[in-house]
């Protein structure tokens, strides 16, 4: 099985993301792990409006770039993390 390795870029990315969000990515680089005759190079959710770049090297799966476009940004969004912070204070 592959092992898998992000970028530096990669990492930041991952660390910024919801559950959810954390959650896609998981499932969908445990499946490229499993599937080792994908040529995929890039993974799509379109609910979450997300991808996931990646390349294949040898025995490594690299993540190079996680997308997660637009999420944070929707009115409704905004306003459940405004709800969730005032709870927590």
């Amino acid at each position: 099985m592959p092992e898998l390795r992000f970028t530096e870029q990669a990492r930041k990315q991952y660390k910024a993301l919801t559950g959810p969000q954390k959650q896609f990515i998981d499932q969908g680089l445990d499946n490229l792990k499993l599937d080792t005759k994908s040529i995929s190079q890039e993974i799509v959710q379109k609910e979450l409006k997300m991808k996931i770049r990646i390349r294949r090297e040898k025995a490594f799966i690299i993540v190079e770039e996680i997308i997660a476009g637009g999420f944070e940004k929707t009115k409704q969004n905004l306003h459940a993390i405004k709800r969730a912070k005032s709870w927590n204070n």
